[in-house]
């Protein structure tokens, strides 16, 4: 599902595994965003050290600018509410150009 679906049904998704596509955006935090045009809103957060060190030691950072990640991916993990957050992650998938990076084992 979109990650702008995911936060409409936030409430059927707290507690539950699920698979949410979008812009995943690491900088200050990590977060799984709706459009990269809009990083503020219609968002997800992810774990931030832990998606950030599994990504600089598997997926090449993008040099100068805003963001080091700013890349398609798919998120499959646990749902919290507060702020809306994976609070666990299973799976990241990360698109770039012809490259698919699988990422496992969170911790």
């Amino acid at each position: 599902m979109h990650v702008s679906d995911l936060i409409a049904r936030l409430h059927e998704c707290v507690g539950v595994e699920v698979a949410a596509e979008g812009v995943l955006i690491v900088g200050n935090d990590s977060r799984l965003v709706a459009s990269p045009d809009a990083p503020d809103e219609l968002c997800v957060l992810l774990p931030h050290l832990v998606v950030r060190n599994r990504l600089l030691a598997q997926v090449p950072p993008w040099g100068g600018g805003r963001y080091i990640y700013h890349e398609d991916a798919t998120v499959l993990g646990e749902i919290s509410d507060g702020p809306p957050r994976f609070k666990a992650i299973r799976k990241l998938i990360v698109r770039r150009e012809d490259q698919v990076y699988e990422l496992t084992k969170f911790k």
